[in-house]
């Protein structure tokens, strides 16, 4: 999952905020693995504080 952060003229800024990892030893035809948090505080917290969901945010995004 990546973030939008911004532009700097024509580049877009991103930041990952969970990365898939897959599960090597998975040999059936399911893709398994699971999603890692980039322990990250994502730049939409502020928004996140005004509603009042800051905290719970945050602890989604623990690693």
């Amino acid at each position: 999952m990546t973030e939008l952060v911004g532009m700097e003229g024509d580049v877009t800024i991103t930041q990952d905020l969970f990365a898939f990892k897959y599960d090597a030893t998975a040999y059936s035809e399911e893709v398994k693995g699971t999603y890692e948090s980039a322990a990250l505080r994502p730049a939409f917290s502020q928004r996140a504080q005004y509603y009042g969901l800051e905290d719970t945010l945050l602890e989604a995004m623990q690693p």
